[in-house]
């Protein structure tokens, strides 16, 4: 069980980061953009740590305080969430 939880978050966070980086050339190219619905969805559902990877590398949604805090505070949801799961 726990070898599915751990590669779940692999997963989930790899693809959260590569959509993260397909939104800034997105934005960068004006072409169809990834909604932030969606982007919170990936975040929420266990890709927070890629997606805020992503957007210090490529400086994306840095500025929105929305992401800025959001993203650090369901990194930490998360962590505790996983240290209970695995105690």
């Amino acid at each position: 069980m726990n070898d599915i939880i751990i590669w779940y978050y692999l997963i989930i966070n790899a693809v959260s980061f590569m959509v993260m980086v397909w939104d800034k050339g997105s934005a960068i190219n004006s072409t169809a953009r990834v909604p932030e619905k969606k982007l919170w969805l990936l975040a929420i559902t266990g890709g927070p740590l890629g997606m805020f990877m992503a957007g210090k590398l490529v400086r994306h949604k840095t500025l929105k305080l929305s992401f800025s805090l959001g993203l650090p505070a369901l990194i930490l949801l998360h962590l505790v969430v996983l240290r209970w799961m695995f105690m």
